[in-house]
């Protein structure tokens, strides 16, 4: 990286274009594969490090922020995860953690962390075995399950997608409410199916919508089809792998088998990949509310943060608009990025991790003497 010394509000700021206002700090490195991220506190920051695409090689970190420009301390507080992915933390406080086949109940206590399962079970196989999850008002969690193949090649008898349907269905969003006994996969039935990844998922405790946003099938066209932003509601097929976007049919199916199924919210760009998603009022949104989308694809549309504004009602207020974004390799300058998680930072900004070269960033409103980012 190329950056100045504690010039983005207490971090050192980074080259990366990002809209007038804005700055980019360098939080910490060296943090592996880092992908779900919560704020615990002004000076706390949980993130899930996946390690790799191995199982057993993931951990929880605890990074304390000086916040004066010096580096994060970083704690190891459980090690030996399965691929970890999903973070989230409640309203209630309580932390939860999504490895591929498991949900737990985070408990910290000292130098170490509690894992609690209160979900198990979970494929953890095929093309999409992470899971991604966050939690709804009321305490339940909802959390996906990504599909097993890429369009559900060889397995479509008669327009229907096997592993698309029935209680065992891949492709979906699923929603329990967590408790003493531990509940497997199997024994919970699909929220909403059609989703072939909707690793990015957030609540909205106003208008009590959970969005999700869900990574397409990867055709060769770079224009087709769209990633989606979906509101989740519970009994709706979101057209995976038959129908994409607007209700278009895919390659081998009928515009008859897309009839019923859920159309998005907004279609977001092909490939572009959205990983994470946070809620986010004032700060960086402006005056406004806006969910905050990390679009991690390696794509021409992807490697950037976008805003989509919504109102307190749950509806769409406006057009998406990139606040990051560019972020491709300059030598000397910085390395090319690829953010997925996403969590909400107390001085209205976004605490935002990178997998690609192991960062946690914070996109923040510029303070008055800061320069510019590039």
């Amino acid at each position: 990286w190329r950056h100045r010394q504690a010039d983005c509000n207490g971090y050192r700021s980074v080259s990366i274009s990002t809209t007038p206002g804005l700055c980019v700090g360098l939080v910490a490195e060296g943090l592996g594969f880092p992908r779900g991220v919560v704020s615990l506190s002004e000076t706390e920051v949980l993130v899930a490090d996946m390690g790799s695409w191995s199982a057993g090689r993931g951990r929880l970190l605890l990074l304390s922020l000086p916040g004066d420009g010096a580096p994060a301390s970083i704690r190891v507080l459980a090690t030996r995860l399965d691929r970890p992915h999903g973070l989230a933390r409640g309203p209630d406080g309580r932390i939860w953690l999504g490895e591929a086949t498991r949900i737990s109940e985070v408990r910290i206590s000292g130098e170490a962390a509690q894992l609690r399962p209160v979900m198990t079970g979970a494929p953890g196989d095929g093309r999409h075995p992470l899971i991604g999850l966050t939690v709804i008002g009321d305490g339940r969690l909802a959390f996906s399950t990504g599909s097993s193949t890429d369009d559900c090649a060889n397995g479509v008898r008669d327009g229907v997608c096997a592993e698309a349907t029935g209680a065992q269905a891949r492709g979906t969003v699923r929603v329990f409410m967590p408790g003493p006994t531990v509940v497997r996969w199997t024994d919970l039935v699909p929220h909403a199916t059609g989703l072939r990844n909707s690793a990015a998922l957030v609540f909205d405790p106003v208008s009590s919508v959970l969005w999700g946003g869900e990574n397409g099938m990867d055709m060769a066209s770079p224009t087709l089809p769209p990633d989606e932003l979906n509101r989740i509601e519970p009994g709706q097929n979101y057209g995976w792998p038959g129908c994409f976007g607007m209700a278009v049919p895919a390659p081998g199916f009928t515009r008859a088998q897309c009839r019923g199924t859920a159309m998005p919210a907004r279609n977001l760009p092909a490939h572009s990949a959205p990983l994470g998603m946070a809620l986010i009022e004032g700060g960086v949104a402006g005056s406004g509310r806006a969910l905050a989308i990390t679009l991690h694809g390696h794509a021409a549309n992807g490697h950037r943060i976008r805003l989509v504004p919504i109102n307190r009602t749950g509806e769409l207020a406006g057009q998406s608009r990139d606040i990051v974004f560019g972020w491709e390799a300059r030598r000397g300058v910085r390395p090319r990025g690829a953010p997925v998680g996403v969590a909400p930072a107390p001085d209205g900004g976004l605490f935002v991790t990178e997998d690609r070269n192991g960062t946690l960033l914070l996109v923040s409103v510029r303070g008055p003497q800061a320069a510019r980012s590039e």
